[in-house]
């Protein structure tokens, strides 16, 4: 199992994204109405990228396609 360590946090309306730090990288979870809907593994991508990610999702420039 990896170690995750919350770095940071991002909201807007119903939904949020929790950046964590891993052994191998970044990763971002990403929730709507406080149900978790997938994790996006940003490994070899910059902590920066992972915080763009998060912002973007909860700002809602993006959307997941059915399956993610």
């Amino acid at each position: 199992m990896t170690n995750r360590e919350l770095y940071h946090t991002y909201e807007n309306g119903d939904r949020y994204a929790e950046v964590f730090k891993t052994d191998k990288g970044f990763e971002v979870d990403l929730h709507e109405q406080d149900e978790w809907l997938t994790t996006r593994k940003c490994n070899g991508h910059s902590e920066i990228y992972a915080e763009n990610l998060g912002e973007n999702w909860v700002l809602g420039i993006f959307d997941l396609n059915e399956g993610e």
